[in-house]
């Protein structure tokens, strides 16, 4: 590990944020939970330092997470899931409890609202 690096859930996490480009995307197996896998693949797809992401920390405002980085979120979350997930199904997710919530109806195979 390097000065200013970190593991979190086995992932090694760089402490500064560098182009997505060449990560090698890898799947995230094991025990973990929805909430679990859903923080991990934001982690290490946004090389943010793991204690900012919570079920509260807003995607845009604490996250920084752009138009892109949405869309590659959503390919890492489908890669990961097993799951077809439109843009529509994440467009009032402000959270990521928000995207946890959707990801869990969906696999249950339900159509649950967002929290207002």
């Amino acid at each position: 590990m390097t000065r200013g690096s970190r593991l979190f859930l086995g992932i090694l996490v760089d402490a500064g944020r560098t182009p997505r480009a060449g990560l090698g995307w890898a799947q995230i197996r094991g025990h973990l939970d929805t909430s679990g896998r859903v923080k991990a693949i934001l982690v290490k797809a946004l090389l943010v330092d793991p204690e900012l992401v919570r079920d509260d920390a807003l995607l845009v405002d604490d996250l920084n997470i752009g138009s892109l980085d949405r869309f590659e979120l959503i390919m890492d979350l489908e890669t990961e899931f097993g799951l077809e997930i439109r843009e529509e199904d994440l467009v009032g997710a402000k959270t990521v409890g928000d995207i946890v919530h959707c990801l869990d109806a969906q696999i249950k195979g339900t159509v649950a609202p967002l929290p207002a």
